[in-house]
């Protein structure tokens, strides 16, 4: 069975307790805020399932390509531009992808603002999934609902992080050519702790629960390269921050001390890639 001692080897990508056939291993926060298996030895029958889709364990480098081709765009179509954290390349692709009846899977905040994966082929949800999430997203069951819809015959398109993107590629153990997958240019995932913690500490100054967050927020008054947040109360109060006062921001992009262990020595953000197209700015 997986044996996770050392934190800096797991990047909590999920693929373990998904393809567990007795689903006896259980992925739950630890005190930092990272998602970490835990294993029910007694139901455990040793079938190394779990072994063979780690994508730490599994990271052979057969990725698509070793040299890249580059490409520099952004969308034309201004409201999708500003609405997006960057350039809107990742929604001219899922509008592309709706359009031909496909799934989209990408990251999107519940009501406490924790990060899950999600996916659907419903074009309306494009809002909630475009746009940069600094901190980790809780995958659940969604490797099973794609290998599902892939021996159905649908189209899947999934934007997520390199490790994920192995992850998913481990657990489904063949290619499918109805599936296209995206990454990022990933710098590490934040604590959902260290989140809610800051978020909680706003709520309590401004008198009111966050009820909307926008990290690189465009707005005219702000310049967006200064990494600028927007937060949205419900008391109807609005903040915007930048790089340069955001604590949040400050401790994720200059220090690195937020970020899950197994980030600093990540394994998957090097050549070749294992997503057909990496997005970053």
């Amino acid at each position: 069975m997986i044996d996770i001692r050392d934190k800096m080897k797991c990047c909590g990508c999920f693929a373990c307790s998904q393809i567990c056939p007795k689903q006896c291993i259980k992925m739950s926060l630890d005190n930092e805020g990272f998602y970490y298996p835990s294993i029910d030895k007694d139901a455990c029958v040793n079938c190394g399932m779990c072994d063979r889709v780690c994508p730490e364990l599994n990271n052979n480098k057969d990725g698509n390509w070793d040299v890249p081709k580059v490409y520099e765009a952004y969308a034309l179509n201004e409201e999708t531009r500003i609405g997006s954290t960057s350039g809107g390349i990742f929604s001219v692709l899922a509008e592309k992808m709706y359009d031909e009846g496909a799934y989209v899977c990408g990251a999107v905040y519940d009501n406490d603002f924790k990060l899950k994966l999600y996916i659907s082929n419903n074009r309306k949800d494009l809002q909630k999934i475009r746009g940069s999430k600094y901190i980790q997203a809780e995958v659940g069951d969604i490797f099973i609902r794609i290998k599902e819809l892939l021996s159905k015959g649908e189209t899947v398109f999934i934007c997520s992080t390199p490790c994920h993107i192995l992850a998913l590629k481990n657990f489904l153990r063949k290619d499918y050519p109805n599936l296209y997958t995206c990454d990022i240019l990933c710098k590490g995932v934040p604590s959902y702790k260290f989140l809610k913690s800051y978020l909680d500490n706003l709520s309590k100054k401004f008198g009111s629960p966050v009820k909307k967050l926008h990290f690189k927020y465009k707005d005219n008054n702000y310049v967006w390269g200064r990494l600028g947040s927007k937060f949205e109360f419900e008391n109807g109060k609005i903040l915007f921050t930048d790089g340069l006062n955001d604590a949040f921001m400050t401790a994720f992009l200059r220090t690195g001390l937020t970020v899950r262990p197994s980030c600093t020595e990540c394994m998957f953000k090097d050549f070749p890639r294992y997503a057909d197209i990496s997005l970053g700015d």
